[in-house]
């Protein structure tokens, strides 16, 4: 195939296969939840793919002997929410639903409290003032959006927390930090 065409959109598969990827998953992460599948699906088909078993699915993430053992290792676990669905969609009660189901779970699962959330997909669009008010009212003492930025003591909500992305490789990280002075690099 030359072009992808999927919900009225066209997409070089030469030279566009980044800005397609970039489109589908703003529209995924944009969408209300029960439209998701129906583009998912509508993807498979015309990429011609099978989408992954839930076995190949499961081994994407970790599984709870997993998370057990890192917890044991004073690894602290925080929420995602239980089925990572961008809350500023979603109601009062049903947030609020999402954030205390996972953190519940969690905290039944390891024996350990969980005292942080990380928004999912963190943008500043996918949760709002409510939602940081509703993660107070679960119990959580910080909240993690995907803003980048510096956090300032004096200015930093505990529940806005900025964070930053890692690059995919390791050498990348280690420029990055050394360019910005955070500490110098010894040669063995």
């Amino acid at each position: 195939k030359q072009y992808l065409r999927v919900d009225g959109h066209s997409f070089s598969l030469r030279d566009g296969r980044i800005t397609a990827i970039r489109f589908f998953q703003t529209k995924i992460k944009r969408l209300g939840y029960t439209h998701t599948h129906a583009l998912l699906s509508a993807l498979q088909e015309a990429c011609d793919v099978a989408l992954p078993d839930s076995a190949t699915q499961d081994r994407e993430l970790m599984s709870w002997d997993e998370i057990i053992e890192v917890t044991k290792a004073n690894v602290a676990i925080g929420s995602h929410t239980h089925t990572h669905r961008p809350l500023a969609q979603l109601d009062a009660a049903s947030q609020n639903q999402e954030m205390s189901k996972s953190k519940l779970l969690l905290e039944k699962k390891t024996g350990r409290r969980v005292l942080s959330i990380a928004y999912p997909f963190g943008g500043h669009e996918h949760f709002t003032m409510e939602t940081q008010d509703i993660a107070r009212q679960c119990g959580y003492e910080f909240g993690f959006s995907y803003g980048t930025g510096i956090n300032r003591w004096t200015t930093v909500s505990t529940h806005n927390i900025r964070r930053v992305a890692a690059p995919a490789d390791l050498c990348s990280l280690m420029v990055r930090v050394v360019r910005r002075g955070v500490f110098w690099l010894r040669r063995p």
